[in-house]
């Protein structure tokens, strides 16, 4: 009957592999560890908020959902911080200005930390079907302050879109496109998520955050022929 729990966590396990595949090839670039770090976040972030989402399924299809709950509230945080430092990232690419990054991105810190004081205050609603279980913050201030936490999110990812097309170098170029894009598509698809789709329909969104999750592997693993457009392809 809950089969369907299944498919969503698979869909979800997935995308953390390709996430941490990421992470791992980000960790062992030869670059500065203070140029690897914000990177290095985002992936690893977005690993962790994945594997929790996905093995809740697991957990509440086999009936123990005082952990499908407790990965839940430690899955939440990591989907609130992983927007810091792709804000960091968008804004100093753009700017050219550390401190400009740093400073847009502590104030999507500081909203984040609120939303998860009222958050964890007020305690969580829980629904089952047979496509998931799903969580919902009783706090009406939590709704309110995620609209404009994942807006900041969203506006993070058009700007690491635009700043692609200030790279001059084709596969940096390439990459930033790509991962700007695959976080548009995230962050619209969990703010659909959570406050529009139940049921079935929540598998549309699943599958666009695989989408995501992949896009990104495929922006840090470039096939062959994607390699041959932008003319790097070894003979």
């Amino acid at each position: 009957m809950y089969e369907g729990m299944l498919l969503n966590g698979s869909m979800l396990l997935i995308g953390a592999a390709a996430c941490f595949s990421v992470f791992v090839k980000v960790t062992l670039e030869k670059r500065t560890m203070n140029d690897k770090m914000p990177i290095m976040l985002c992936w690893l972030w977005a690993t962790a908020l994945l594997a929790a989402m996905g093995a809740r399924q697991f957990f509440a299809y086999a009936g123990a959902m005082k952990i499908d709950e407790a990965l839940f509230l430690i899955g939440t945080p990591f989907y609130g911080y992983s927007a810091v430092p792709l804000a960091y990232l968008s804004v100093y690419i753009m700017s050219g200005r550390k401190w400009a990054g740093i400073s847009f991105a502590a104030s999507i810190a500081i909203i984040v930390s609120i939303i998860l004081f009222f958050a964890y205050a007020y305690g969580v609603t829980h629904r089952m079907n047979e496509w998931g279980s799903e969580y919902t913050f009783n706090s009406p201030i939590v709704g309110i302050l995620a609209a404009v936490g994942n807006a900041l999110a969203l506006t993070s990812s058009v700007m690491l879109m635009l700043a692609s097309r200030k790279c001059e170098e084709k596969p940096v170029k390439r990459r930033l496109a790509m991962v700007g894009f695959a976080c548009l598509v995230f962050y619209i698809a969990i703010a659909v998520d959570v406050l529009i789709l139940e049921g079935a329909a929540r598998m549309v969104t699943r599958s666009l955050i695989l989408f995501s999750a992949l896009t990104i592997y495929a922006a840090y693993n470039p096939s062959k022929r994607a390699l041959e457009k932008i003319g790097m392809a070894k003979n």
